[in-house]
């Protein structure tokens, strides 16, 4: 399919929020850690399961900054680029690649941090923290031109 021009696409690569997760990533962790190794820290909540609250939050400041990190370092993949005849972009979760004429497209919705299309037979969701207004405005002009 031809594609045409770039108009306007939402690829950018989050550094700042991947450089204050890495930053923050040793004091959660090593918080996490010292709420594993020392339970009596919670004696005070609760004498009689204070070993499973240590267990708890222990597991949840060590896991919380690894699945921010991953969660963002995957977002960063998701894109959308208009292009003068098609879009083409990669979806968040699955990362599935798509490429659609506007002809296809039914509607296009956008969230806080989403873009969602809709076609005949799925709906793509892409996260777009950049350009997100401007490239869905661009989808629905070309998609009022295509009819």
């Amino acid at each position: 399919m031809q594609k045409g021009n770039l108009i306007v696409t939402t690829k950018k690569v989050p550094v700042v929020r991947l450089a204050v997760f890495a930053a923050s990533f040793p004091f959660f962790f090593f918080l996490g850690i010292y709420c594993l190794s020392n339970p009596e820290a919670f004696r005070a909540i609760s004498l009689a399961s204070y070993k499973l609250w240590s267990y708890f939050f222990g597991a949840l400041l060590i896991t919380f900054p690894v699945a921010a990190v991953l969660t963002v370092w995957n977002g960063q993949k998701s894109y959308v680029s208009v292009y003068e005849f098609c879009i083409e972009g990669r979806t968040f979760l699955r990362g599935a690649a798509f490429e659609l004429p506007f002809s296809d497209i039914i509607c296009v919705r956008v969230s806080k941090d989403r873009i969602l299309i809709q076609t005949k037979c799925k709906t793509y969701k892409v996260l777009a923290m950049e350009n997100r207004d401007q490239a869905a405005s661009e989808i629905r002009k070309r998609m009022a031109a295509s009819l």
